[in-house]
């Protein structure tokens, strides 16, 4: 098992580092000679026009804000496609390429090396990124990732396991209301905390109860397992989403099992584009499939991209957690950050000086989705 683990990391870190060949001097070299692909792609040849939408599906897969400025294509060498996209993709740009190939995989392509480009005039540096794909033809192509640069530094926060006392009630009701609060189904108090939070401005999430690996933990009622089939799971999700009042999206309560297993993360994802709600992926395991599945179904979906802001309860290391979230926004204009509903968590709210980021509910990251969650 061990050395499954290590194995597993060696590919990921293989995926982030490959270097490219020297040939992508060349092709970079003289872009303006190559001719721009016309949208829609008419008078280019089949091949070129399928590789390019599946390279954006892809990219899409990887960061549903993700906007394309430029592609070209040439005929006569390879590779036959060059894009250019920014994006706002929330974890590091080395390992956007493994997120690529993950999907790539699953669709006849995969990402055959990335290279580091140098920055210009002051902007941050871009991946060049080189894709194979089989459309049926072989076609490849060099996709130039760069950072989007937002109006501002957004930050959501949301706060779990709401439901189980109303004690601290008060208190976080009167916190900004850019705070999104998860509730756990069928607990004690899940009905009334919901409706003060609401009333006082928050956003009310679902926090579905997913299955952990450790089966010494228990998830609480309305969880849902793997091995369960389509309709019951659909079923319990459509349970917990009648039992929380004022729900606006969902997320994920526990669930590093669960979340990793294709079948059962598409039956919760189906149902909640029923009800016509987006996924937040607590992410609890990294090979997490929340998001591609999310994807593939045309449900939007973001990650927490910060890390938990009270792994440990004391209010300096809260404060630590709180001020790298927020740097992790200013820097990439957009994180995700997850804490839990207990005293310690929302007295430091209370104080805590953001500064120039702006705390917005999660239901804003889906705001700029929206043109790419109904293509």
């Amino acid at each position: 098992m061990q050395a499954g683990r290590r194995g597993d990391a060696a590919l990921v870190l293989m995926a982030a580092v490959l270097v490219v060949s020297a040939g992508c001097g060349s092709w970079r070299a003289d872009l303006d000679a190559h001719e721009p692909l016309p949208s829609p792609a008419e008078g280019v040849p089949a091949h070129l026009a399928a590789a390019n939408a599946l390279v954006e599906e892809a990219v899409y897969a990887a960061d549903r804000s993700a906007e394309f400025t430029s592609t070209l294509y040439h005929l006569e060498r390879k590779p036959q496609l060059y894009k250019e996209v920014r994006v706002l993709y929330g974890g590091s740009l080395e390992t956007f390429p493994y997120v690529l190939d993950q999907w790539l995989r699953s669709h006849g392509g995969r990402v055959l090396a990335t290279k580091n480009l140098p920055e210009v005039e002051g902007s941050e540096s871009a991946l060049l990124i080189k894709i194979k794909l089989r459309v049926p033809e072989k076609v490849f192509c060099w996709l130039e990732v760069h950072r989007r640069v937002p109006g501002s530094a957004r930050l959501a926060i949301i706060i779990d396991d709401v439901g189980f006392t109303a004690f601290g009630l008060e208190t976080a009701a009167a916190l900004p209301a850019g705070i999104t609060f998860a509730v756990l189904p069928h607990t004690a108090h899940a009905h009334e905390c919901a409706e003060a939070l609401h009333e006082a401005g928050h956003a009310i999430m679902l926090h579905q109860p997913m299955e952990p690996l450790n089966p010494d933990l228990d998830p609480g009622p309305g969880v849902v397992l793997v091995g369960m089939d389509d309709g019951t799971i659909r079923a319990t999700v459509a349970e917990n989403l009648a039992a929380v009042p004022h729900v606006v999206a969902v997320n994920n309560h526990m669930g590093s099992k669960a979340t990793a297993d294709e079948q059962t993360v598409r039956s919760v994802v189906k149902e909640l584009r029923a009800h016509g709600l987006p996924f937040v992926d607590s992410l609890t395991h990294p090979k997490s499939v929340c998001c591609r599945v999310a994807a593939e179904l045309g449900v939007p979906c973001a990650v927490r991209n910060a890390a938990f802001l009270d792994n440990s309860r004391a209010p300096k290391a809260i404060r630590k957690r709180l001020e790298q979230a927020c740097r992790k926004a200013c820097r990439q204009g957009c994180a995700v950050a997850i804490g839990h509903f207990h005293r310690s968590m929302l007295e430091v709210l209370s104080e805590f000086d953001f500064g120039d980021v702006e705390l917005v509910p999660v239901t804003s990251l889906f705001e700029a989705e929206t043109r790419v969650a109904r293509r």
